[in-house]
C-alpha cells in the first residue's frame, strides 16, 4: 500500500498532493532541520530527519511484487517466528523484501556452493529454502530462540538447517567456518562499531575468491556513519562491486521510540501525528554487494 495519502495528510494536511509536491516538501522539512551531524541521536530532531528520508525512498519505491507461490509459504513459517527483540536490535524486513534479498543471494550461489547468514533474524535462510535453493545454508545468531524457530520451520520443509549461537563482539568464527562460504549474508545495526563488528566476522568467513561473494545490509540515510565503513572495506580485505538498492524495507512501529509523547512535544508536533508518521514510513536500506581482494 502506497504511503503517499497518508504522507500527504500529515505533511500537507490535504488528500491529494502529488508526489513532486510531497518531495518539495520534504526537502523544505529538512532543511528546516539543518546540519544535525553533531547532535546527539537522542535530539528528536535525529528522529524526524530519519523519517522525512525514508519518506523520500518510499515515495520513490516501486518494486514487483514477489508470486503468490512464493510469498505464501514463507508467509506461513514467518507467522511462527518469535517477536522482534529490541535487545538484539531486531527489525524485520517484510515479506517481499525477504524474497528478494533471497533472490539476489541465490543468484550468487551455486551447486555445491554454501551460504552463511551472519545473524538472521530476517530469515535468509528459510527464504533461501523457500525460493528452491538447496546449497548449504548456515545461520548465526546471538538469539537463541530465534535460531531454534530456523531450525524448526526448516524441518517443517524437509531440510536440516545447519545452526549456531555466536556473538560477533566476543566469539571468533569456529574453526570450520575460515574461509569456507561461498557466500556470506549480514545486516548489521546502523553504526560503525556493529557494522566493522559483523562484517569482520564474515569477511574470516568467506571464501577467498574472486567468485565469493559477501551481502551487507546499510543505508547512508539511516547510517551515518556509513561512509566510514565504505572507507574500512579494504581495511577488511573487501572491496564493493555493486549496490542494490533500496533492496529491502523495514516496517516501523511506534513502540520502537521510546519517549515518543516527549520527543513529539519537543518537535512541536502531536503524539498522534509523529505515530502515524512512523506507521507509514518503512525504513529502507540498500544491499551492498562485496567481494575479497585477491590475496
Amino acid at each position: 500500500m502506497s504511503a503517499a495519502p497518508t504522507l500527504s495528510r500529515l505533511l500537507l494536511d490535504r488528500d491529494d498532493a502529488s508526489k513532486e509536491a510531497l518531495l518539495a516538501e520534504i526537502a523544505r522539512r529538512l532543511e528546516a532541520l539543518g546540519d544535525l551531524s553533531e547532535v546527539d541521536e537522542d535530539d528528536p530532531r535525529t528522529l524526524l530527519d530519519f523519517l522525512l528520508r525514508m519518506a523520500r525512498h518510499e515515495l520513490d519505491f516501486a518494486p514487483a511484487e514477489a508470486p503468490a507461490a512464493l510469498r505464501a509459504p514463507l508467509e506461513a513459517h514467518l507467522s511462527r517466528r518469535p517477536a522482534e527483540s529490541v535487545d538484539h536490535a531486531q527489525l524485520f524486513i517484510d515479506l517481499d523484501s525477504s524474497l528478494r534479498r533471497a533472490g539476489i543471494v541465490a543468484s550468487a550461489l551455486g551447486e555445491g556452493r554454501a551460504c552463511l547468514a551472519v545473524g538472521d533474524d530476517d530469515a535468509l535462510s528459510l527464504a533461501l529454502l523457500v525460493r528452491g535453493v538447496r546449497a548449504r545454508v548456515v545461520a548465526v545468531d546471538i538469539d537463541e530462540g530465534l535460531l531454534e524457530f530456523l531450525s524448526r520451520e526448516a524441518r517443517a520443509m524437509g531440510h536440516a538447517l545447519e545452526t549456531r549461537r555466536v556473538d560477533v563482539h566476543e566469539d571468533e568464527p569456529p574453526a570450520s567456518f575460515l574461509d569456507a562460504f561461498d557466500v556470506v549474508v549480514t545486516d548489521p545495526p546502523r553504526s560503525y562499531d556493529e557494522a566493522i563488528a559483523f562484517l569482520a566476522f564474515a569477511a574470516r568467513c568467506l571464501a577467498p575468491s574472486p567468485a565469493s561473494r559477501l551481502f551487507y545490509a546499510d543505508h547512508p540515510d539511516w547510517n551515518p556513519e556509513h561512509g566510514d565503513v565504505i572507507e574500512a572495506l579494504p581495511g577488511l580485505g573487501l572491496e564493493l562491486v555493486a549496490i542494490h538498492r533500496s533492496a529491502h524495507r523495514y516496517p516501523l512501529t511506534a513502540s520502537w521510540v521510546p519517549e515518543l509523547p516527549r520527543r513529539a512535544e519537543a518537535l512541536g508536533v502531536s503524539a498522534d501525528w509523529l505515530r502515524a508518521l512512523i506507521q507509514a514510513v518503512p525504513a529502507h536500506s540498500d544491499l551492498h554487494e562485496l567481494r575479497p581482494v585477491t590475496r
